[in-house]
């Protein structure tokens, strides 16, 4: 459920800005060479401060700027925060527009039958010191909240990696985070993150771009003439659905006490 609430709450945002026009700066990798060919949910923005700031241009972005409603939108902010609406693995819309020195990518993927993995790509290049400073201050969140934290070096990689409990019937929440080069990469997943490393180094046919839905979808929504792009994303729905399916399965066993 949560999984859903952040999803919608991510493409309630974007979709008001499919319509805006600006130049966007060239990433080398995209994150779509980066990630396996079972995404089934993918959004990217090439810079998320801009879009930021073009959404709140728009009559839709000023409305939401009128003193008036500051109050009703404070409530909502905070009930989307409270039940994880818009936590992306730990960070806001506001960490990233501060640490995004290129695109920035989230993904929902499926890591095994029905079982769901997430993870967000962002380019910090040139952001190094204010990523250093929102990773810090999400860490200071996570354990305030109970979470514990600890580092281990895997290859070339050192992964911080942030875990909490199960409590009752939950899974046990569990967030992992790397840099490779000027590529900050988080997931709830260990094996999404060594793919990407994997991928870093050169296409191998297994990743989205190579998937036939997800070029039939970025050829039919390429942009027209005299358009910029502002977001990407893509939706695999009956792969979505069974993602969904299987994380309700899941909490069923747990809640039943079976295995």
């Amino acid at each position: 459920m949560i999984r859903s609430q952040r999803t919608l709450s991510l493409y309630g945002l974007i979709l008001p800005l499919l319509a805006l026009s600006r130049s966007v700066p060239a990433q080398a990798a995209p994150p779509e060479q980066l990630l396996p060919v079972t995404t089934r949910e993918f959004c990217a923005c090439p810079n998320v401060k801009q879009t930021l700031d073009s959404f709140r241009a728009t009559q839709f972005g000023r409305l939401l700027n009128d003193p008036l409603l500051a109050g009703f939108l404070k409530d909502v902010e905070a009930q989307i925060e409270k039940g994880g609406g818009m936590d992306l693995l730990g960070f806001t819309l506001s960490d990233l527009a501060q640490i995004a020195g290129g695109e920035s990518a989230w993904a929902n993927v499926e890591v095994g039958k029905r079982r769901p993995g997430e993870i967000l790509l962002v380019d910090v290049s040139g952001k190094q010191k204010e990523a250093e400073a929102v990773l810090s201050a999400r860490s200071r969140r996570w354990q305030e909240a109970g979470g514990s934290q600890r580092t281990e070096q895997k290859g070339d990689l050192r992964l911080t990696i942030q875990e909490k409990p199960v409590r009752k019937n939950n899974r046990p929440e569990v967030r992992i985070h790397c840099l490779k080069d000027n590529l900050l990469i988080v997931s709830d997943t260990v094996s999404l993150i060594e793919g990407v490393v994997q991928r870093c180094g050169g296409s191998d046919g297994t990743s989205l771009s190579d998937l036939p839905a997800f070029k039939a979808t970025q050829a039919r929504t390429k942009p027209q003439e005299g358009e910029k792009l502002q977001l990407r994303f893509f939706v695999d729905p009956l792969g979505t659905l069974c993602l969904e399916d299987g994380t309700a399965q899941e909490a069923r066993r747990r809640r039943s006490g079976t295995s």
